[in-house]
């Protein structure tokens, strides 16, 4: 008797049914506004918002108004960014003093 199998990542609820996987367009509809602050992002959502930044910007003419908006949530990532890197640094410095 085979067990029944809960749907996987990729799986429709119906068995031997794959779920179409939702890839993000290349375009300008890729840099959507974020849902969340870019503070309240989590690392690995700071580096998809990033990505998804540089492919729209990629795919707009460099004349376009847009992509100087784009390119202000870009700078705005990377200063994001920066900043945990630098939080990072001072930690790793105290912890390396205290021992």
């Amino acid at each position: 008797m085979r067990r029944a199998e809960t749907p996987g990542i990729g799986q429709d609820e119906r068995p031997g049914t794959p779920r179409q996987q939702s890839q993000a367009p290349a375009g300008p509809a890729a840099a959507a506004p974020p849902q969340r602050k870019l503070a309240e992002m989590t690392t690995s959502e700071l580096a998809r918002r990033r990505r998804e930044l540089e492919r729209a910007i990629e795919h707009i003419p460099g004349s376009a108004p847009a992509r100087a908006d784009l390119g202000k949530g870009l700078d705005e990532v990377e200063a994001e960014e920066r900043s945990r890197a630098k939080i990072a640094a001072t930690i790793g410095k105290a912890a390396g003093c205290a021992s």
